[in-house]
């Protein structure tokens, strides 16, 4: 194009850089703000379907109860060498974990008045 031939348009017709820095901005913020939307929803899908909300569960269903745990037979790989402690020692075992513990007599130097 030549120079001679060359009209620039009228102000009001022609757009202005602040217009194009504003359209700027706007798709600037617009995009970054899907890509925040995007990650919370994601996000948020994520945290809900593992924490087990998703599964149905219906009001009329009873929860069914917990069967109580068999205590195994302990094998000969698993047995647990016993310590060495004293004859007035007394063996204990908790009901809540099936450990045996050994507790020590309540006199001195195990018991500090």
């Amino acid at each position: 194009m030549e120079i001679e031939n060359f009209t620039p348009l009228h102000e009001e017709i022609s757009p202005s850089k602040e217009v194009h820095r504003l359209l700027f901005h706007k798709l600037f913020v617009m995009f970054f703000g899907l890509i925040f939307l995007v990650g919370v929803l994601m996000g948020g899908w994520y945290l809900y379907s593992n924490t087990g909300l998703l599964a149905s569960t219906n009001e009329n269903e009873q929860p069914s109860p917990v069967a109580a745990a068999s205590t195994p037979i302990p094998s000969p790989s698993t047995m647990v060498e016993q310590p060495p402690v004293g004859l007035d020692w007394k063996r204990q075992l908790n009901n809540e974990c099936g450990v045996t513990f050994f507790i020590p007599p309540a006199e001195e130097p195990y018991l500090i008045p």
